[in-house]
């Protein structure tokens, strides 16, 4: 679908946005892009609009709408930092757990917008690469609108049936990757430490950075290929 079409649809969706609404969006690849793009415009005509989520790939352009107000686990890097007005960030100093019990407390009066794979045959999506806090409340949230993207890959993790969708609009955007860090002498150094310690039956926590990467980069150009990681 043309991209004019999709933005028409995003923008029809916002009218499940009410002012002083509370919404939660997907994080990283669940971010919702066409979704956001409407709710910038949208929030000029909004008093109060407050969005909650993690790391996101965007710019933040969407806190240009001086209405709208963000709360994150996940402050973010220096380029998103400088583009965020004062006063309009709130950072929420809790552990993946606080925020999990966090979100699913206010849930029920929120409203979902997220990324989602295409539904399988039993009407299934899948939440993709980034279901995180998303999964534990998708199904309790007020409302969910979501964007359905082919390109995004379905995985065996958390999904949501399609009933549970108060808006599913079409989306045939790119995944959005996180931009990869060079990798310094050091990085590399440190990296071939860690990998010494490493065996195909380890679990791996990565963070974000130079120096996950370079390991990461030399587990892979070493042969290992049955590790296990997840996202910190």
């Amino acid at each position: 679908m043309a991209e004019l079409a999709v933005m028409t649809l995003a923008r029809e969706a916002m009218a499940h946005v009410p002012d002083g609404a509370r919404i939660i969006v997907g994080s990283m690849t669940g971010e919702p892009r066409h979704l956001m793009n409407a709710l910038e415009e949208h929030a000029a005509t909004l008093r109060h609009v407050d969005v909650w989520s993690g790391m996101l790939l965007s710019d933040y352009s969407f806190l240009r709408a001086p209405s709208i107000r963000f709360t994150t686990w996940f402050p973010p890097g220096m380029v998103g930092r400088r583009s965020i007005p004062p006063g309009r960030l709130e950072h929420l100093p809790l552990s993946w757990s606080q925020v999990t019990d966090t979100l699913i407390e206010l849930a029920p009066e929120s409203i979902v917008m997220v990324q989602v794979a295409p539904a399988d045959e039993d009407g299934y999506h899948s939440l993709g690469l980034s279901a995180g806090h998303i999964g534990a409340i998708i199904d309790d949230a007020k409302l969910v609108l979501a964007e359905v993207n082919p390109n995004l890959p379905r995985t065996r993790g958390r999904r949501v049936h399609r009933s549970r969708l108060t808006v599913a609009i079409p989306s045939d955007t790119p995944v959005p990757e996180f931009p990869a860090s060079p990798h310094s002498d050091v990085d590399r150094r440190i990296a071939e430490f860690v990998v010494d310690l490493l065996d195909d039956e380890v679990t791996l926590e990565i963070g974000v950075g130079s120096v996950p990467d370079a390991c990461l980069a030399l587990a892979a150009a070493r042969g290992l290929r049955g590790l296990r990681a997840s996202l910190c």
